[in-house]
């Protein structure tokens, strides 16, 4: 075998499977309040994805939360985005999973978009 060719990978691109929020109390919704916290517990609730090809734990893998340009709201409006990674607060992944927590006040109805090793999902 060529050593060139067994020097470097590539991953597939990302494919998220599922998407929930988590609550403090373990219970997941699909939805959460705007505010990014339990509405009983005060704690930060976390977004949690499954999927395939996401990474291993220390790839430059992120997540892009895109405004939904059909159901702006006020602190979602044309063009927003917010970026995620490993630097963002809760954040945990690996080639299948990736949880982080709610960004407060970020909007209602966002498409999330996985970037991992250059790949960008399929499927926003």
């Amino acid at each position: 075998m060529n050593a060139a060719l067994n020097a470097g990978y590539s991953y597939l691109a990302p494919l998220i499977i599922d998407a929930y929020v988590q609550r403090d109390d373990g219970r997941s919704t699909l939805s959460g309040p705007t505010s990014g916290l339990d509405d009983v517990t005060g704690k930060p609730l976390l977004i949690v994805l499954s999927g395939l090809h996401f990474g291993k734990k220390n790839s430059d893998t992120y997540v892009t939360l895109r405004c939904n340009l059909r159901q702006l709201s006020k602190n979602c409006v044309d063009g927003k985005n917010i970026v995620l990674n490993k630097k963002s607060v809760l954040w945990s992944h690996n080639d299948t999973y990736i949880q982080f927590a709610v960004p407060p006040g970020i909007g209602k109805s966002l498409y999330i978009v996985v970037t991992a090793g250059g790949q960008i999902q399929k499927n926003p």
